[in-house]
């Protein structure tokens, strides 16, 4: 029998400003989101932010991109992480975004970046958040911290579709890399 754990978020100035977003009343659902990814953005490893933008995660695109299903894409994605010995939270959040792109209308590539981030999004709250709840009346409840958590997702996916994308070939390393970091900078105010 597994157990698991949550891993918090380290206990740097920018997470400590995304706790006082999640628990203050007054600061909105859009500031929120932009305190967390900013507090990504600053993590002294690079983190989450530079395995969303690695290699991997460009080719999983590609996957998505020419993939017929969504459990077409979820099989080609695992064994493309399983063979490239690079299995990762963020492969695991691209695993996720494929299939959820093929389910999404419209185009495919657009949805697996809205997807790819708002799953992210969904794994960053979700680490913190919890430990809040019934602490501060603007998470007094499980049902309040639900309803922050989708808004915040709601927010970060609306923001990601309005990063204009390259052109040329989106899923080359290269471009993919630079483009992660666009939405990263967007996504964290710095723009």
């Amino acid at each position: 029998m597994g157990t698991s754990t949550n891993q918090r978020s380290p206990r740097t100035p920018n997470w400590k400003a995304v706790e006082v977003a999640y628990t203050f009343p007054d600061i909105p659902v859009q500031r929120t989101a932009q305190e967390i990814w900013r507090a990504a953005a600053n993590e002294s490893d690079g983190g989450l932010i530079n395995s969303l933008g690695s290699p991997i995660i460009a080719q999983c695109l590609e996957v998505v991109q020419t993939s017929r299903s969504a459990i077409d894409a979820a099989q080609k994605v695992r064994r493309l992480l399983a063979l490239s010995g690079q299995a990762s939270l963020a492969g695991e959040i691209a695993q996720r975004a494929a299939i959820i792109a093929h389910e999404i209308k419209g185009n495919r590539t657009s949805a697996f970046v809205q997807s790819l981030f708002s799953e992210a999004s969904n794994y960053l709250v979700s680490r913190d958040l919890p430990g809040f709840v019934g602490l501060a009346d603007k998470v007094r409840t499980v049902q309040n911290a639900t309803a922050l958590k989708s808004s915040i997702i709601k927010e970060v996916s609306s923001n990601v579709d309005s990063v204009p994308k390259p052109t040329g070939k989106l899923s080359s390393p290269k471009t993919w890399q630079k483009f992660v970091n666009k939405v990263v900078d967007h996504l964290s105010g710095a723009k």
